[in-house]
């Protein structure tokens, strides 16, 4: 990478534990199935991807490849109303193809998500599950103030905020 993708990384203001994972691919330490299996190769491991079984678990197939975090992207992009293609995403990861600010806070919260799911999936020895995966994106988002479920929820949020600032106090809430 050059200085200046360098330092748009470090700018960039993402979260420690995303940064933390993009660092580790970019400087190509994420520790995949193949990487564990170099470092001890007298190990029973073969490489697998623990999540999938079909393919041999290197950084691209870790990340993006693997077909159940491959639908986790594509779900969680169209949350946050990300206009690339899925295609695109490993050059975008590694600077190859830039995507303005917002969208790389974006995908930062996505990786982050995925890299929490992916281990707790391998520590807790359970199934990948999609949709788990994204109830804990909209947590995040919604964690971070940001609200993607839709205009309907908004709009009652909207009127109930309405409702009680024209009260002195909200009977209903304890103090």
């Amino acid at each position: 990478m050059t200085t200046k993708q360098w330092r748009l990384f470090w700018r960039t203001p993402i979260s420690h534990g995303a940064r933390n994972c993009w660092w580790r691919l970019l400087i190509q330490k994420l520790p995949t199935q193949e990487a564990l299996r170099h470092v001890n190769p007298d190990s029973m491991n073969p490489g697998w991807c623990k999540i999938c079984n079909k393919q041999v678990e290197d950084a691209q197939h870790m990340i993006i490849e693997c077909p159940l975090k491959k639908s986790y992207w594509n779900a969680a992009k169209t949350i946050v109303k990300l206009d690339f293609n899925i295609a695109d995403l490993w050059d975008i990861l590694t600077f190859r193809k830039t995507i303005d600010k917002e969208a790389m806070i974006h995908v930062s919260d996505i990786l982050l998500v995925l890299w929490i799911h992916h281990w707790h999936c391998y520590i807790k020895e359970e199934l990948w599950n999609t949709t788990h995966a994204i109830r804990r994106f909209r947590k995040q988002l919604w964690n971070k103030g940001e609200n993607f479920h839709g205009q309907e929820i908004t709009t009652m949020y909207e009127e109930y905020l309405a409702k009680h600032t024209d009260q002195d106090q909200d009977p209903n809430l304890v103090e």
